[in-house]
């Protein structure tokens, strides 16, 4: 066993599936509700030494649409849980509705992340709650047809920027894999230690089929889906301190 592997708990993450919930993701969302069990056993697939890397997960799936339109209804968030069954019901309870007309409001859906309580060292979280950041990676999983405003509202009512949440997410150790279209501030939220970015088609190619095609294609999506997999079993390795 390596040094490096003696300094780092592997296969432990929390993984937050942050959705875009407007009324265009009707068919992605069906898609990703289809693909999540699968996703879900591929995580669990023994490596070629018949180890689990993801071996203590949790997710929970959050939606979100414009919070200018849709007032309360802007923001859906679930609870993390460790159960397949509760992660379909999940799934199955987001309704893709409302929006108005792009762009959407991503930025301030990520931002809510970051006001989630986190457990202390070795405790057992709530819910609602991040495990401490030493004792699971953190990874936020984005599918999205559309724009995002360029900034978004703190909890004391400034406007911040992109940099403002870069910036918060370094400092909450989250990991951001996106599925997003081909635009310039998608490009600068890519400047994030760590994000992977899949280019889902740009505005001007109707993104909206682009992303409908990309995920309706059964063997497409599982691919996509492996490749999740592998990225997140990456990821979920953290310092030990």
């Amino acid at each position: 066993m390596t040094q490096e592997s003696l300094g780092k708990k592997k296969g432990i993450p929390d993984i937050v599936f942050l959705l875009d919930a407007t009324g265009s993701m009707d068919d992605c969302l069906t898609a990703v509700t289809d693909n999540i069990a699968g996703f879900i056993d591929t995580l669990n697939t023994p490596d070629a030494n018949g180890g689990i890397l993801i071996k203590d997960w949790r997710m929970r799936v959050v939606g979100y649409r414009d919070r200018d339109v849709d007032g309360r209804k802007w923001l859906v968030s679930y609870p993390f849980t460790a159960d397949i069954n509760e992660i379909k019901a999940q799934l199955a309870g987001l309704q893709a509705m409302g929006g108005g007309d792009e762009p959407e409001s991503l930025l301030d859906a990520m931002y809510q992340l970051t006001q989630w309580p986190e457990a202390e060292p070795g405790a057992q979280p709530l819910p609602t709650s991040w495990r401490h950041r030493h004792d699971a990676a953190r990874v936020v999983v984005i599918f999205t047809d559309a724009s995002c405003k360029p900034t978004y509202t703190t909890a004391n009512g400034d406007t911040a920027s992109v940099d403002d949440l870069i910036n918060s997410y370094h400092a909450m150790r989250l990991k951001v894999i996106l599925y997003a279209p081909d635009t310039p501030l998608y490009g600068e939220l890519s400047a994030m230690n760590g994000l992977e970015w899949e280019p889902i088609g740009s505005l001007d190619e109707d993104p909206v089929q682009a992303l409908k095609d990309y995920t309706s294609n059964q063997d497409n999506f599982r691919k996509v889906m492996e490749a999740l997999a592998k990225s997140i079993s990456a990821s979920a390795a953290i310092p030990v301190l």
